[in-house]
């Protein structure tokens, strides 16, 4: 999606089925965007500059039970003539870096690894099972107001450290090569 007005930033609204996606309407939905870089900010040069490979300059996520199968969500302020990309899930969690690299999307399935996981909200738990084909760092919700999260990664205690991306909470840690099953509770 991306405005196409050369005014100032527009707002944009975006409507989908959940049932067409297969999503539950009774589970947490995670709506992030990405906002592509500002050429301004990133230029094109040679040589390159440092920040060559980053390719959103915002990534923000929020997160609801949509109760309803129709999803409408409103895009603030989208800059023009710059690409928001918009990714929906169900999964708690998604991939930040692979194999020592950034990942620009933040999504729970990419370079043949997988994260699949549940929410239990009133349990304030987190489970997920994390497939990895390389050491990776892994994001997983956590909202604040459930205070400190344990994090256990096959029964061992494991640290991980909050991050927040626009109006969600995550804990970010890291993961070996392997297949894991990962507990996030209070």
């Amino acid at each position: 999606m991306s405005s196409t007005t050369k005014r100032g930033a527009t707002d944009a609204e975006i409507r989908v089925d959940l049932g067409k996606m297969g999503f539950d309407p009774g589970k947490r939905t995670f709506i992030w965007q990405l906002l592509r870089r500002d050429y301004e900010e990133y230029p094109k040069q040679v040589p390159v500059p440092e920040n060559w490979d980053k390719m959103f300059s915002e990534r923000s996520c929020s997160s609801l039970v949509p109760g309803d199968t129709s999803l409408a969500y409103t895009i603030q302020e989208l800059p023009p003539e710059r690409v928001c990309v918009t990714s929906i899930t169900q999964t708690p969690a998604g991939f930040i870096s692979i194999a020592g690299l950034s990942v620009q999307t933040l999504v729970p399935t990419t370079l043949g690894s997988r994260i699949i996981g549940t929410v239990d909200e009133s349990g304030k738990r987190v489970v997920l099972e994390v497939s990895a084909n390389h050491d990776s760092e892994i994001i997983a919700w956590w909202p604040a107001e459930w205070g400190e999260a344990t994090v256990r990664i096959d029964d061992q205690d494991a640290v991980g450290t909050p991050e927040v991306f626009g109006s969600e909470r995550f804990v970010r840690f890291a993961v070996k090569k392997g297949e894991w099953d990962f507990v996030l509770s209070r």
